[in-house]
């Protein structure tokens, strides 16, 4: 019983890992940021990254 409590804890806490990283990056790309590096960076330092980025402000665009 042990065993089958300690897989499904495992893939949860992938399926929320996975969505901090999707999160961050949709983040980022509505912040005006690269989502791509974001979201590699959220690989490495999910919690973290994500709380800088919702510390970061709106990056403005240089068009125009």
């Amino acid at each position: 019983m042990g065993e089958v409590f300690g897989v499904f804890a495992t893939l949860f806490a992938l399926w929320w890992w996975a969505a901090a990283i999707g999160f961050t990056a949709w983040l980022a790309g509505e912040k005006g940021r690269n989502p791509v590096e974001w979201g590699i960076a959220a690989v490495f330092f999910s919690p973290i990254a994500l709380i800088a980025l919702i510390g970061a402000p709106r990056k403005e665009s240089r068009r125009g």
